[in-house]
């Protein structure tokens, strides 16, 4: 599968709850969940480990 979606230039390395992600980044995320047709639980932002968005139970 191949998409062209649209970026976004917001820093998201101090983003920790997906909410708070750039509204395209989310559109990014729901393509991924969408063509593997499951949940995306866990979404880095950054290279620290604590760089990381968790969803729900994992």
């Amino acid at each position: 599968v191949y998409a062209t979606l649209p970026g976004w230039k917001e820093r998201t390395a101090d983003v920790r709850s997906f909410d708070r992600l750039p509204a395209n980044a989310k559109r990014y995320l729901a393509l991924i969940e969408k063509q593997a047709g499951c949940r995306v639980s866990i979404v880095s932002v950054g290279s620290d480990r604590a760089a990381t968005i968790r969803r729900g139970k994992i």
